[in-house]
């Protein structure tokens, strides 16, 4: 028996809901971003919860982003030295 993927995605999205709401009586932001594969596999289903201020989750987003975009900058580039220069000026 199969479930109803706009009742799967209602319960998810209660699941939700519910956990946002156990984590906002000890924190004054909380977002929640989930995605799961479509049940045939053709895509990618978002989901997303928030409760407390707009600006406070925007901000947060927007500095985990910055954070995780310099970790990753500082990655590519200690990789790039790490690799043996090709094909390098021999003085010819």
């Amino acid at each position: 028996m199969s479930t109803n993927p706009n009742e799967e995605r209602d319960r998810r999205h209660e699941l939700m809901k519910q956990h946002a709401a156990q984590l906002a009586e000890h924190f004054d932001n909380v977002q929640i971003f989930c995605n799961s594969l479509s049940a045939d596999g053709a895509y990618t289903e978002n989901y997303d919860h928030g409760l407390g201020n707009f600006y406070a989750h925007v901000g947060q987003v927007r500095d985990w982003l910055k954070y995780h975009d310099s970790v990753t900058h500082a990655r590519a580039l200690t990789d790039q030295e790490d690799k043996p220069e090709i094909g390098g000026d021999d003085g010819a």
